[in-house]
């Protein structure tokens, strides 16, 4: 019984380990979503200021 609980103990932290690895992707993928975002508004600004129809950048 003792080798089963420490082997659910491994597992479960090797689950932790993964869930944490994908979380900080996770945060990384929303920060670069953020750039994206931020450079398409300030094009969306840019193109506004200079007179430029706009083409809905946003939704690309």
């Amino acid at each position: 019984m003792a080798q089963e609980e420490r082997h659910t103990q491994i597992m479960l932290e090797d689950i932790k380990h993964k869930l944490k690895i994908i979380a900080e992707g996770h945060e990384m993928l929303a920060q670069k979503i953020d750039i994206i975002s931020d450079k398409v508004e300030s094009l969306d600004n840019r193109m506004d200021f200079a007179g430029l129809p706009k083409q809905s950048l946003k939704s690309i």
